[in-house]
């Protein structure tokens, strides 16, 4: 559960020192460091606009392959050293159509009966 708790509330410098313990719980797990990778990677897209590289490189494992990140994520470094993650402007103006999925003569019965 430790892990899970660093994870969760994004401690990821120290889930990567603290991960070597626990190297016998997880090393049978294949493809799990590639998930907590994506994860990380999940979490920095939703975070930053840009990010500079020696941040981004305290968040993810010593011995990463930036470039291989940055192209299975779409990011790309600036000539300032920052890393350009999306443009979230861009994102959050677009407007997102909602489609409901119930109809309320199947929610009314639900909700009379909550009362």
């Amino acid at each position: 559960m430790y892990l899970a708790d660093l994870l969760e509330t994004c401690y990821f410098k120290r889930f990567w020192d603290e991960l070597p313990t626990f190297r016998e719980l997880v090393g049978t797990v294949s493809g799990f460091e590639k998930a907590i990778i994506k994860y990380v990677c999940q979490v920095v897209s939703i975070t930053f606009q840009t990010i500079d590289q020696a941040h981004l490189s305290e968040l993810l494992p010593n011995d990463v392959d930036f470039d291989k990140i940055f192209a299975a994520e779409g990011w790309r470094r600036l000539p300032d050293g920052n890393i350009f993650i999306s443009n979230k402007e861009e994102v959050l103006s677009k407007p997102k159509k909602v489609v409901e999925q119930l109809d309320m003569d199947t929610v009314l019965p639900i909700l009379c009966k909550s009362r």
